[in-house]
């Protein structure tokens, strides 16, 4: 009989964690980009709602 290679568990905590670090470095990314764009003035509420969308369309590619 095959030994399980892990556990459910492990699998879901490395999971999430995995995906946590790859949401941090997606939203710094983005932050850096939102940086070098100095020539245009948001206001904090478009550019959260940007963000939002943005982050949203790159965690559903991943």
């Amino acid at each position: 009989m095959a030994r399980e290679l892990f556990t459910f568990e492990e699998f879901n905590k490395d999971f999430w964690t995995y995906f946590r670090n790859k949401q941090k470095e997606i939203i710094k990314q983005m932050e850096s980009e939102y940086e070098e764009e100095d020539d245009f003035m948001f206001s904090d509420d478009i550019v959260k709602k940007s963000n939002n969308g943005k982050l949203r369309k790159r965690l559903r590619e991943i």
